[in-house]
């Protein structure tokens, strides 16, 4: 279907260009296009299509498993009838029962979707009548001292979907379970007040941590990235220049940034007139490389290991003519999580927007790392990716190499709550029942009035029932109406 440029596409065009963060390189390590403004590459020969593939196999181990139940079934059925059953029958009744109380199912040694998902959808008002636009961005633990999980995700308050005004905040959620999630009214944190805040125009992809060690008030710290479109002209136009900050908090629900005073630049020229919060600034995330002359550094996340605080992030370089030279994912480490040494090697992995857990031997990183042509062939075009890639290092730096990437879990577009691919920022929790991977889906069940996403323009001329494209001044637009889910998938075996 096309129509001429309207208001809707004028507002959705604005806030797509401007929501998410990231960095772009090509599948060779070199600069690469930015038409997509900052989605990093890595070539790992693995195309789409594989998704399908990757439904027939759920499909297989969903009838496997449904088998397996319905063998427990019968084995409890014979023990009981039979005291004589062997061993074998009665644990494999154990594990069918075991099977059935689960909500997500049967839990194996890869990676399977919840039977739970979605888990959480988008749109859902405040009390003030305010709007979630995104569920975007997880950060989730399990805080054992409670017994609860808890989550901070990124999502812009507004009355209408279509304001090209939205402004970024970080919801706070919290479950019994780590299924149903339950959302704070008031956001935990909300972009600066003041329009010389470094991260007046945006704060979002946040990392929670919890300290123990930590006075009280600081409890709970917060890194995200933050960003002022005034204060520094990007390279590529409507991203801001993304730098990395801190808050902390007592209990998780309210965070408050670190004082300017006590920021590592409280000494430092930045661009920025108020730096509250700020604690790297991606102009030195490269140490060993002279040419760099700025920087963006975005996407945290922070793992503390025998005392010293591990940060992981996206990040590239530009040289002194603002063209971008170095891309990844760069690593970082701090005694205190406020002063920050970068990596000599950086960046340490071609990708973006990590996920880390420690495993008690390697740091086991979780990341976007799909290529331009994969994502050309994914239904949305915004921060859209169709693969969970991963690598581990013993030391997290470029030192102690990552391994070669590989895929732990495809989009699967039979799926309704991830119809038009993933949001990309999936977040993994380790603990003694397995791994809990959280990822994000452009849902196309019921998606609230004016909930639209850019679409890739070749995919909707194969579905153009499902997409509406617009004549936006002699270039063509394609929108899908689509609502963002949380989703989660499980293993119990060791990476």
């Amino acid at each position: 279907m096309h129509k001429r440029r309207s208001s809707v596409v004028a507002a959705i065009l604005v806030f797509a260009a401007t929501v998410l963060p990231g960095c772009g390189t090509s599948s060779d390590g070199n600069a690469g296009s930015t038409s997509d403004a900052g989605h990093a590459d890595v070539d790992l020969s693995v195309d789409v299509r594989m998704a399908a593939d990757a439904s027939t196999d759920a499909d297989t181990d969903a009838d496997d498993a449904e088998a397996g139940a319905d063998a427990g079934t019968d084995a409890d059925a014979q023990a009981g009838a039979d005291a004589g059953a062997d061993a074998d029958a009665q644990a494999g009744a154990d594990a069918g029962a075991d099977a059935a109380t689960d909500p997500c199912g049967e839990v194996g040694t890869s990676f399977a979707r919840c039977a739970a998902n979605p888990l959480y959808t988008a749109g859902n008002a405040h009390q003030d009548g305010r709007l979630e636009l995104f569920v975007a961005d997880p950060s989730v633990m399990f805080d054992s001292d409670e017994n609860l999980w808890k989550a901070w995700w990124q999502s812009p308050l507004e009355d209408n979907y279509l304001d090209p005004e939205s402004r970024t905040a970080v919801l706070y959620a919290e479950s019994r379970d780590g299924l149903a999630w339950t959302v704070q009214d008031a956001p935990a944190m909300t972009v600066g007040s003041d329009p010389d805040d470094w991260d007046f125009d945006r704060m979002e992809t946040p990392s929670v941590v919890k300290v123990p060690t930590n006075p009280p008030e600081r409890r709970y710290v917060m890194f995200y990235a933050g960003g002022n479109f005034a204060a520094v002209q990007t390279p590529f136009p409507g991203y801001p220049w993304y730098q990395i900050g801190v808050a902390f908090s007592a209990d998780g629900r309210t965070f408050t940034r670190l004082p300017a005073a006590e920021s590592p630049y409280a000494e430092r020229d930045t661009p920025f007139e108020r730096i509250d919060g700020l604690v790297l600034y991606g102009g030195d995330v490269f140490p060993d490389q002279p040419a760099v002359r700025d920087g963006l550094a975005a996407d945290p996340e922070v793992v503390i290991v025998n005392g010293i605080w591990h940060l992981f992030f996206s990040s590239f370089g530009t040289d002194a003519n603002r063209t971008p030279i170095a891309f990844g994912i760069s690593h970082a480490t701090s005694t205190d999580g406020i002063h920050w040494i970068p990596e000599m090697n950086n960046p340490v992995i071609p990708g973006q927007q990590p996920s880390v857990v420690w495993d008690g031997s390697r740091f086991e990183v979780f990341y976007n790392g799909d290529t331009d042509a994969q994502r050309a062939l994914l239904p949305s075009a915004f921060n859209a990716i169709a693969n969970v890639s991963f690598s581990y290092s013993t030391d997290g730096s470029g030192g102690n190499a990552f391994a070669p990437p590989t895929h732990v879990l495809s989009w699967d577009p039979t799926l309704g709550y991830e119809r038009y691919s993933w949001l990309t920022g999936a977040d993994v929790v380790l603990r003694d029942d397995g791994y809990w991977l959280y990822y994000t889906g452009f849902s196309d069940v019921s998606p609230p009035e004016n909930f639209l996403v850019p679409a890739n323009n070749a995919w909707c001329r194969n579905a153009i029932d499902v997409c509406t494209c617009y004549d936006d001044d002699g270039k063509e637009v394609c929108l899908l109406e689509s609502v963002v889910t949380l989703n989660l998938a499980r293993r119990t075996a060791p990476m």
